[in-house]
């Protein structure tokens, strides 16, 4: 199996089911499943992050310095590793954002709602972005 198809799906399971149990604690008042949720998109975030720095997802690795300065590089020559550094930049930023929502939540901020909301449309912008990478 293709370590770049483990990097895409893995991240789209969890932000699935992030999406779906932080809706759930939000619909049926249960603190805890919002909690839950909300935290689990700031551990994909550092996760993503790991990944960025660590150059596991790394254009460096998929494409050469000549590649870089042809003049015209051709899309459907990308290979699908170089489609996800995007990607997990946007994962990290929704870790910031989700880190946020968590924290304006526990001081009882009143904007944590639409923080939520925020967050619940950046991750389905990404989980998208991610459907769109592994069709490529």
């Amino acid at each position: 199996m293709d370590i770049t198809y483990l990097l895409l799906t893995i991240p789209q399971w969890i932000i699935f089911v992030s999406i779906v149990v932080i809706v759930y604690g939000w619909i049926e008042n249960k603190k805890v499943f919002w909690e839950i949720g909300v935290f689990s998109l700031v551990l994909l975030g550092a996760f993503a992050l790991y990944a960025l720095l660590s150059k596991l997802v790394s254009p460096d690795i998929f494409i050469s310095e000549d590649e870089l300065n042809q003049e015209v590089l051709d899309m459907s020559e990308i290979p699908r590793a170089l489609h996800m550094v995007p990607i997990y930049w946007g994962l990290t930023l929704n870790g910031i954002l989700s880190l946020i929502t968590f924290i304006s939540e526990m001081k009882k901020n009143k904007h944590y709602k639409w923080l939520t909301v925020v967050t619940i449309l950046f991750c389905l912008a990404i989980f998208f972005m991610l459907l769109n990478a592994l069709n490529t």
